[in-house]
């Protein structure tokens, strides 16, 4: 006990003196810590199986069978008119499975799958089944994994460009093979596919005979260069069907699944080529779209598997070249010289773009009885003029011939000698000495 100053004591104990305890830890404080090793430990797990979890490495980092030289496609599934209903597999390089699949050169139609796709889609199968009852052909669908493990789409759409380059050497192997030629072959993709099926071409420097893209993707192809997309130079004929090709630039990915451009020789905007009225109110689209494509984006091979039944005799899906779909709505659109067809009967002749409507619901090919899918233009209607003409001078020499042959007449030889004289008359030759002889034989005659 002590005082200061005179003023009141002040008593300190020994407890005072000694430092103060150290503060327990809080459970908020060690649940808090658990909290963060937790989430730790889990990230690493998620990154663990994505990276070594057999299927989604390979989706990683491409295709690790050793036996695969391919990046991203994985194999093909081929059906002929021999098996028409069980796929029969090939990989690159596999000269026996080739065999096996009794793989002619002929017709050959090839399929690509597009964003989360498959290669044994319900449409793929029911385009394979119309081709195979249309004629006798090889029909090929595109296998490749990376379109139908995940759904981050910017992680897909740049390797479409590598798909069309593992396809292209793909045909070449069947080329070299199977002695396939390249005007045999017929590419047909659907969204991302669509533009995959653009670079087979291109690795082919465009001399396939045909590529059909069935609403190419829009999604970061909008205004990009013609070597990064679908492009018109990538075959003899390219020919676009556009479903959903619209654009918006807040909901561009929301709203339009398709492009909203020309690419092709040959662009078809059904309907306008923006909504289908098979996938409005009252319209069947939603169920002939299989395996979980939007609507207007998946009536792009709902509309070509229908044309397949078609013949061009008929004018099922007749489509009129016009500058807007406004100018088709007011019917200030010819018919076209040749007639032009949406889908599997599209002549490779006519160039530009193409409307035309669809019903609401099965069938959707429309005829069009304003328009004869016999049409000739000018040009063919004076060429079947003079051939008629040619027809019956040849006809008249013929019986000429005849009349010679069986009647003695020298009928030829009076004609021959006739223009021979009109000739030398022509020239300024009528008073030659070969012209008195040619009289005076014709005298004798007489």
């Amino acid at each position: 006990m002590s005082s200061v100053g005179g003023g009141e004591e002040c008593t300190v104990t020994e407890q005072q003196l000694l430092p103060p305890p150290p503060v327990p830890r809080t459970k908020m404080g060690c649940s808090w810590l658990f909290s963060l090793r937790t989430l730790a430990a889990g990230f690493s797990l998620i990154l663990a199986v994505l990276f070594f979890h057999p299927s989604l490495h390979s989706f990683l980092v491409g295709s690790t069978d050793p036996n695969n030289p391919f990046l991203y496609v994985r194999n093909f599934h081929v059906w002929t008119r021999r098996h028409p209903q069980k796929a029969q597999d090939l990989s690159m390089g596999s000269r026996s499975a080739l065999a096996a699949t009794h793989f002619q050169s002929k017709q050959t139609y090839i399929i690509i799958h597009g964003f989360l796709g498959s290669s044994t889609d319900g449409w793929i199968l029911s385009l394979k089944d119309a081709l195979l009852n249309r004629e006798d052909c090889n029909v090929i669908s595109v296998n490749w994994s990376a379109g139908s493990t995940t759904a981050e789409y910017f992680l897909i759409q740049p390797r479409v460009r590598t798909v069309g380059a593992e396809v292209g050497q793909f045909l070449s192997f069947l080329e070299d093979t199977a002695g396939l030629y390249t005007y045999q072959v017929h590419v047909i993709g659907h969204s991302l596919g669509a533009h995959a099926a653009g670079f087979v071409g291109k690795t082919l420097n465009g001399t396939l005979p045909r590529i059909t893209g069935l609403d190419p993707a829009g999604l970061s192809f909008h205004q990009a260069d013609s070597a990064d997309r679908l492009h018109h130079s990538d075959a003899v004929f390219v020919d676009v069907i556009h479903t959903h090709g619209c654009y918006t630039f807040l909901k561009m990915w929301e709203d339009c699944f398709g492009i909203d451009e020309n690419l092709g020789d040959a662009d078809f905007w059904p309907n306008g080529g923006e909504r289908q009225p098979a996938c409005e109110d009252g319209g069947d689209g939603a169920t002939s779209v299989k395996d979980g494509s939007s609507c207007d984006h998946g009536m792009a091979y709902v509309l070509y598997i229908e044309s397949i039944k078609y013949m061009p005799s008929s004018t099922h899906f007749l489509a009129r070249q016009c500058p807007s779909w406004k100018h088709y709505n007011n019917r200030s659109c010819p018919c076209g010289h040749p007639v032009q067809y949406m889908g599997f009967n599209a002549d490779p002749r006519a160039h530009g773009v193409f409307y035309l409507n669809t019903s609401r619901t099965a069938p959707y090919g429309l005829l069009d009885s304003d328009c004869s899918a016999g049409a000739f233009s000018l040009v063919q209607i004076i060429g079947l003029m003079m051939l008629s003409i040619l027809l019956v001078l040849l006809l008249l020499l013929v019986g000429l011939v005849l009349i010679q042959q069986y009647f003695g007449l020298p009928i030829l030889a009076r004609v021959r000698a006739r223009l021979y004289m009109e000739d030398l008359v022509w020239h300024g030759l009528g008073k030659s000495p070969s012209t008195h002889i040619l009289n005076s034989d014709k005298a004798v005659d007489t």
